[in-house]
């Protein structure tokens, strides 16, 4: 076979061959993963569609127009190349052996999926940025498989294309053919818990019929977190679903409106939540990452359909401060001033991370020169001892960090002192001081040889030598104003910020519009309800978007807009998943969001305890 290959020919090894969603299914297939058997018409195959067409050639002049800041310029260049694709003439050898292939599945429905070489690796998710389409019958399969490579052409395609620099990489498609499973029940889990960051925490989402409700956000699924190590569910959350979708008996999808009874059931048994638990950790084990899982049951039996990596949890530091290095402008802030702890440390985003990395419970208590506190005062148990071997890794791993971030400010400072850039590292660094503290607790719990290790790093002056110099620029914003103690704090499954409280605003009501968390955060602005695309699309920076949901055609407003909220969705829906990737605060599952919240109204976004409050 020339232009595919089945999923028991490939491995993750051909993520060139059958792309990112490809290469998983067939690995997958591999290690005894129960996946719904399918093909892939491989990139090479499409890359023979461009050379015989003579496409080629004019895609690339044509993106080559291209300034993605300018949505008009974007989806000039995408409606060209889209038109281009789908006109030509598929040459008959690969229709042949396509038609051929999905004989041999011997199934009448199968899902036509787009699976980009690049896609859903560590560094970059392409997940829903191209095209898929379910109960496609043999007639169709074939111009599915040419829409599909069109679609790596989207205006949405494009746009994340220029806004993660891959302008420049060559990238092609694959298309996965998978024999469809008629959903009785579907839904997502991800193998790490991707709010709570609790690596012991798995965490399923679950609706009737098939799981592009969940994805897309129109329905507020069921969740279930289980404890891996201990195989017991922490915790079932059965949420109200009002309608399902479901295979149009003609092909097709439609949606089908529940029964009170259905709607209120719930969706997944323990058992088979204890089941579907053990299929996402041998997948886990196999790759030996986190991974975002998409899985259906027909006939009682569960099917895994999709794995790629979660490209949203916290990654080991020195990737961390790498990406922080490379970012010239922090994430939009809700409040600013000399002041104001959150606008000078809005990457504690990130710092969750490194609190967590050290154990159970460890917190940085922030107190500004004036005497104000920010953070949790409650007590909690010394740190476990059984942590000190790895704490002691990873204080070394932050000490040679810290150097490099101290050499980074002191080669630019001379140059760019006034700039966002220099204070965000600042205060990072600032942050890092803080560790300090927490490796004094484990001082007595770590070898000689790694006890001299910290005294050498304690005594070493030159290590914050740019807070000094910085401060030298900025007299008023001094980081060395602030003073950073170690204390013992609570983590809760909630934790990621240390917020700044806002006084004197007065706000409407007292329990505020509650959801779930999709990424923690607290920032104040004007609502923008996006009802229409119109709304949508006259977003601007400092904004929060209120939406019932939101879809691939609201990334460009979601980089404008400071916080989400939505009326569906759990932590696996769109609006969750860019949340987390963006690091903005998110809400989702309101349910009355867009109901009550008007258009320009002043709100706060507390995602840190799941409320949307209006401000008068």
């Amino acid at each position: 076979m020339l232009y595919t290959k089945p999923f028991s020919q490939i491995s993750k090894e051909d993520v060139n061959i059958a792309g990112g969603k490809g290469a998983s299914l067939g690995e997958m297939t591999q290690s005894g993963v129960p996946v719904p058997p399918g093909f892939v018409v491989t990139a090479q195959t499409f890359e023979y569609f461009l050379t015989v067409t003579d496409l080629e050639q004019r895609i690339s002049m044509i993106l080559e127009s291209v300034n993605h800041t300018v949505n008009s310029t974007v989806e000039s260049a995408s409606e060209k190349i889209i038109e281009l694709i789908l006109q030509a003439e598929m040459p008959q050898e690969v229709k042949v052996e396509i038609e051929s292939a999905f004989k041999e599945l011997r199934t009448e429905f199968v899902a036509v999926r787009s699976s980009a070489t690049v896609e859903d690796g560590i560094d970059h998710a392409w997940a829903g940025q191209l095209d898929s389409y379910l109960n496609v019958n043999e007639v169709d399969v074939v111009p599915y498989v040419q829409k599909c490579w069109a679609s790596l052409f989207t205006p949405r395609a494009i746009f994340y294309r220029f806004e993660k620099k891959l302008n420049t990489t060559h990238i092609s498609v694959a298309v996965v053919v998978q024999q469809m499973v008629n959903s009785e029940v579907s839904g997502i889990a991800f193998s790490v818990h991707p709010v709570t960051k609790d690596r012991n925490q798995l965490i399923i989402e679950a609706g009737f019929g098939l799981g592009e409700a969940i994805v897309s956000g129109q329905i507020t699924p069921d969740s279930y977190v289980v404890l891996k190590q201990e195989r017991k569910i922490l915790d079932i959350n059965v949420n109200n679903q009002s309608k399902a979708l479901y295979r149009n008996v003609n092909g097709g999808n439609i949606w089908k409106e529940l029964s009170k009874d259905e709607a209120s059931r719930q969706v997944l048994t323990e058992t088979q939540i204890l089941e579907l638990a053990e299929i996402i950790l041998h997948i886990e084990n196999h790759y030996g990452f986190p991974c975002d899982i998409e899985w259906a049951v027909e006939d009682g039996k569960f099917y895994v359909v999709q794995s790629r990596p979660v490209t949203t949890l916290e990654k080991e530091i020195d990737t961390i401060i790498a990406k922080h290095l490379d970012s010239t402008v922090m994430m939009s802030m809700g409040t600013r001033g000399p002041d104001t702890l959150e606008a000078r440390l809005k990457i504690l985003g990130w710092t969750t991370n490194f609190r967590k990395e050290f154990g159970v419970g460890h917190r940085t208590m922030v107190i500004n020169s004036k005497g104000n506190q920010y953070g949790d005062r409650e007590s909690f148990d010394e740190i476990d001892v059984a942590f000190a071997n790895k704490d002691i890794v990873f204080a070394r791993q932050c000490a040679e960090k810290m150097r490099l971030l101290n050499d980074e400010i002191s080669k630019n400072i001379d140059e760019h002192p006034d700039t966002e850039y220099i204070e965000e590292l600042s205060y990072l660094l600032v942050y890092f001081k803080a560790i300090r503290w927490v490796i004094e607790d484990i001082y007595e719990n770590v070898t000689k040889e790694d006890q001299q290790w910290i005294d050498d790093w304690r005594n070493d002056t030159g290590l914050f030598s740019a807070l000094d110099k910085y401060g030298k620029f900025h007299p008023l914003h001094d980081p060395e104003e602030w003073t950073l103690v170690g204390i013992d704090g609570v983590i809760t499954q909630l934790d990621t910020v240390i917020d700044c409280k806002v006084e004197s605003k007065e706000v409407v009501g007292t329990e505020g519009i509650k959801g779930r968390i999709g990424f923690p955060g607290v920032v104040r602005g004007r609502a923008r309800v996006a009802l229409t695309d119109v709304i949508r699309d006259e977003i601007v920076e400092g904004d929060i978007i209120v939406a019932p949901m939101t879809t691939l055609d609201f990334l460009p407003a979601m980089k404008k807009a400071i916080a989400f909220v939505t009326d569906e969705g759990g932590v696996t829906c769109h609006a969750a998943i860019v949340a987390r990737e963006m690091k903005k605060p998110c809400i989702i599952g309101t349910k009355v969001g867009t109901k009550i919240i008007k258009d320009g109204d002043m709100i706060e976004v507390d995602a840190n305890q799941g409320i949307v409050t209006i401000i008068q």
